[in-house]
C-alpha cells in the first residue's frame, strides 16, 4: 500500500494557527461558539490539548468542497469580482499579530477590498433573514479588522439550492471590542493563565487536571456557594423537565405500540423501531477516572 503523506503547507499551516486567534476561534474567544469556549480554545494554544481533527466530518468536508463553487457562483450571480484565497495562507494583523485569519476569498468593489466568507448550510434561505447566526458574525467581523477591511459579505448555500448574500459593515466600536476581548485572551494563553469555564470545557479541564494530585480540601472563595446554589436549581430543573420529556416519550410509544412508528395530524414523523445488538467481551483495562461528587457538611 503507497504511503499517504499529509500536505506540509497543512501541517505548517496547522502549526501557525496555535500562534494566534484565528476567525474560527474568535467566536468561541466572544462566548458566542455553540460548540467551543475561550478554555477549549486556549487549552489548544498551550499544547494542553490536540485541536480538533475534523479531516473525517462530512459537513465539514462538504464545506471544503463546495467553497470554490460557492464562491464562483456568487460572483456569477451578484456580478462581483470575486478571487479565491489561496489555501493555508495565514493573515496577521499588522499592530495586534495574534489575530490572524485564513480567508476563504475577497472581492473588488467601488475601489474597496471586500472579505468574502462562504459557508454551506443545511438552513433554509429565509432562516437567516432576521439574524445571521452570532459566531458566523463574529468571524467575519474578526476576518475583516485582520484585513484591514471595513466591508464584507457572508456568502451561504442554504439547503444545497438557494445563494444568500449578507452584507456587513466593520465599525470602530465593534473592533475595538474585538481587540479589547482578544487581547485578553492571548495574555493569558501567553501567561499560561487558563480563562473561565464554559460550556463546553470539559475536555481541557480533564486535560488540566488529569488526575488528584493532591489529598485535601481546597479553600473555594464565597462566590462558591452561590454558584452551588444555583447549580441545584439547574439540576431540580432538568430533573422536572427530564420526568417531563420521559412522560411524553412515554405516551407516544404508548400510542405506536407495535408498530414501526407514527405520524401525527401534522405530519410529524416518530419512529419506534428495533435491532439486534450482539455484545463481546471487553478487552480487560485499568483507567483512570475523576467522578465529580457533591455532599453537604452537616
Amino acid at each position: 500500500m503507497a504511503e499517504i503523506v499529509e500536505d506540509p503547507r497543512r501541517l505548517a499551516w496547522l502549526e501557525a494557527r496555535r500562534n494566534g486567534i484565528g476567525g474560527s476561534d474568535a467566536p468561541a474567544v466572544c462566548g458566542v461558539d455553540p460548540w467551543r469556549d475561550a478554555l477549549a480554545v486556549w487549552g489548544s494554544k498551550v499544547g494542553l490539548i490536540e485541536a480538533e481533527d475534523l479531516s473525517g466530518n462530512e459537513a465539514v468536508e462538504a464545506g471544503i468542497e463546495l467553497e470554490r463553487t460557492i464562491g464562483e457562483w456568487y460572483g456569477r450571480k451578484f456580478n462581483r469580482r470575486v478571487t479565491l484565497a489561496e489555501p493555508y495562507v495565514i493573515r496577521r494583523h499588522p499592530d495586534y499579530p495574534f489575530m490572524c485569519a485564513t480567508l476563504d476569498a475577497t472581492e473588488e468593489r467601488d475601489g474597496e477590498t471586500l472579505v468574502v466568507q462562504i459557508k454551506n448550510t443545511g438552513a433554509p434561505a429565509d432562516a437567516w433573514e432576521e439574524r445571521v447566526p452570532i459566531h458566523y458574525e463574529v468571524q467575519l467581523q474578526h476576518e475583516m479588522f485582520v484585513a484591514g477591511a471595513t466591508r464584507g459579505v457572508l456568502v451561504a448555500l442554504h439547503g444545497g439550492r438557494s445563494l444568500r448574500a449578507y452584507e456587513r459593515s466593520l465599525t470602530p466600536e465593534i473592533a475595538d471590542t474585538l481587540v479589547k476581548i482578544e487581547a485578553d485572551f492571548w495574555q493569558l494563553v501567553e501567561q499560561q493563565i487558563p480563562p473561565d469555564a464554559g460550556p463546553n470545557s470539559a475536555e481541557a479541564l480533564k486535560a488540566l487536571f488529569p488526575r488528584v494530585e493532591i489529598e485535601d480540601q481546597v479553600p473555594l472563595p464565597p462566590e462558591a456557594d452561590d454558584l452551588d446554589a444555583e447549580l441545584q436549581r439547574v439540576k431540580a430543573e432538568l430533573d422536572t423537565l427530564g420526568a417531563r420529556r420521559d412522560e411524553i416519550e412515554g405516551q407516544i410509544k404508548l400510542w405506536i405500540g407495535h408498530h414501526a412508528g407514527g405520524v401525527t395530524p401534522q405530519g410529524v414523523r416518530f419512529g419506534w423501531k428495533g435491532s439486534e445488538v450482539r455484545h463481546q467481551p471487553r478487552e480487560a483495562k485499568t483507567s483512570y477516572v475523576r467522578r465529580f461528587t457533591r455532599s453537604v457538611k452537616k
